[in-house]
């Protein structure tokens, strides 16, 4: 393969990336307090750099249920279950040209 085919092809494949926008590591949660008690409220911060987040739309969820949705919702707040319990949370964010993100993390109260 000589030099030009070898620059095109490595081109291509850089822009497909870019063109198709953000892996699923591109968005990660941060939780504080980072081990929360039982009965605790802590918050949930979404955080990417692939996506403007203040235009982004927002869906959170808790153990598969909607809790709540909106523009630049970035941070939602939620309170921590019994001892031994455990919390499945989600989140969807997507872009207003329409590429989506999410992640989902699960708690067990100690």
């Amino acid at each position: 393969m000589n030099v030009y085919k070898k620059t095109f092809f490595s081109i291509t494949i850089f822009s497909f990336f870019v063109a198709f926008g953000a892996q699923a590591d591109d968005l990660t949660l941060k939780i504080s307090p980072k081990n929360p008690a039982p009965g605790q409220q802590f918050n949930v911060e979404a955080v990417t750099f692939e996506l403007e987040r203040d235009r982004a739309q927002f869906r959170w969820f808790l153990d598969g249920k909607q809790v709540s949705s909106g523009v630049g919702n970035m941070v939602q707040s939620f309170s921590m279950g019994p001892l031994g319990s455990t919390m499945a949370i989600r989140v969807v964010v997507t872009s207003q040209r329409g590429q989506s993100l999410e992640k989902q993390t699960t708690l067990t109260s100690n």
